[in-house]
């Protein structure tokens, strides 16, 4: 699981920059002894237990605020400085794009990949791929990016297995200035985890649905009242080769110039919710003035 998987991470670096000191011989034995008390406390199992799925205390900012504070610890005692790193949330790493857009991207729409210059300004981020699942896994990368009308999405896919199950992709959009309805995600979960995201209410959902021959075309929907669905007609484009990609035009999704478009892409099989990232908070592009 990525944050548990990034709590690992930083808690062996920790350990190896003790181990280290301690071979420096700078040192007296109380001061190593407590540098190591520390780590010891950080092995603890709780700590993990509270990272990522399927646990949720409901403050689970305050575990991992308190499990990095606790490695920070040890640098201040051996009056070493303490690494950058450690003053960040793991959940503001995990998930996160790995880039960001910096400007305008004008896709060829085509499937395939035809020019670097096509997609060279928009954002990515990746889906985790733990070893055990990586090829049962329908995306393993997404871009995004904007012109002054549409937005873009290439959807970088793994190959699709020839199984019963349909798979699904979803983009569900809000915008803070939207004044209509907003309805929840409606995939079923298949644990007991419920993400931050998972929260939110939605303004409009685009789905994707595809097997191993077909994408078919993608169903705008918005929210109404009760919480449920109505399907709209929509000026959508995708294409699906070598990468799927989707463009939405703004107005499709009542985004109008100048505001900020929030966003989560949600991977099903069969309406069972697979993946979804961001876990923790939308992530944002801004339709130019």
């Amino acid at each position: 699981e990525p944050t548990k998987n990034l709590a690992w991470k930083y808690l062996k670096r920790v350990r190896d920059d003790l181990e280290r000191f301690s071979n420096e011989g700078i040192y007296d034995d109380e001061t190593i002894n407590e540098a190591w008390r520390l780590i010891y406390i950080a092995e603890g199992s709780d700590w993990f237990w509270w990272y990522g799925e399927p646990n949720d205390s409901g403050q689970d900012y305050l575990f991992d605020e308190l499990f990095r504070s606790t490695l920070r610890s040890v640098y201040r005692i051996l009056n070493q400085q303490e690494p950058e790193y450690l003053a960040i949330p793991l959940d503001q790493l995990v998930g996160r794009p790995s880039k960001s857009p910096t400007g305008i991207v004008k896709p060829k729409m085509s499937g395939e990949i035809l020019s670097d210059e096509e997609w060279a300004n928009a954002g990515c981020i990746e889906i985790p791929q733990g070893p055990m699942y990586q090829s049962s896994k329908l995306v393993r990368r997404v871009c995004f990016g904007y012109d002054d009308d549409n937005f873009y999405l290439k959807f970088d896919v793994n190959p699709i297995e020839n199984t019963q199950a349909v798979n699904e992709i979803y983009i569900y959009t809000y915008s803070h200035s939207y004044t209509g309805e907003i309805s929840p995600i409606r995939l079923r979960n298949k644990r007991s985890a419920v993400f931050s995201t998972q929260k939110y209410g939605y303004s409009h959902e685009i789905s994707v649905l595809i097997d191993k021959q077909n994408v078919f075309p993608p169903i705008l929907s918005e929210a109404m009242e009760c919480s449920l669905w109505k399907i709209k007609k929509n000026n959508i484009i995708q294409v699906f080769k070598n990468t799927l990609q989707v463009a939405i035009p703004f107005e499709d999704i009542k985004i109008e110039k100048g505001q900020e478009l929030n966003f989560v892409i949600a991977v099903a099989k069969s309406q069972v919710l697979q993946e979804i990232v961001p876990q923790n908070r939308a992530l944002v592009i801004k339709r130019p003035d």
